[in-house]
């Protein structure tokens, strides 16, 4: 593990690939459904393994849709959480603009499992832009269960300003 925090995502990638255990990788793939490939990575492992990537991110100005795009492109689960991870860290950056972007993402290997860590980063842009809840009160009514799923439980992370009637 480098000392420092200035990680590129490919070498997080690598590192990931580096510590696979394909003993565990079939039990994962089979508990999703077979929905989905892994490479066998405890999320304490993970989390230990992309940390300086994360603690990085959160110095960084800018989001990277690059990082979370490729994250989304590989065949491994895995990735897919160390995208949604990133996000969360820097869901602080994230504007209205991002919103088509999330969308995109909740309907591309769409599973419980990564649309509750997007409902999350979603909740974070509706709380600090009030108006961009408009954008996902379109989505309570869209025909991707994925995409009703967020609007709906974005509400829950929005504490003492959650929309009863919205809800409702």
């Amino acid at each position: 593990m480098p000392t420092t925090a200035e990680l590129d995502y490919r070498e997080v990638f690598a590192r990931f690939e580096a510590a696979a255990d394909p003993a565990l990788a079939g039990p994962m793939r089979r508990y999703m459904r077979d929905q989905f490939e892994f490479l066998g990575l405890k999320t304490p492992l993970r989390r230990s393994l992309q940390r300086p990537l994360i603690q990085a991110a959160r110095r960084q100005d800018q989001v990277d849709w690059v990082l979370v795009e490729a994250g989304w492109a590989e065949p491994a689960r895995e990735f897919q959480y160390l995208a949604v991870d990133y996000l969360r860290a820097v869901a602080e950056r994230l504007v209205p603009g991002d919103l088509p972007r999330l969308r995109a993402l909740a309907q591309r290997k769409s599973w419980w499992d990564t649309i509750d860590g997007l409902v999350r980063v979603v909740g974070v842009i509706a709380g600090r832009f009030p108006p961009a809840q408009a954008t996902v009160l379109e989505w309570s009514l869209d025909p991707d269960f994925w995409i009703r799923r967020i609007a709906i439980e974005h509400q829950l992370t929005l504490g003492r300003s959650t929309d009863t009637a919205r809800l409702a």
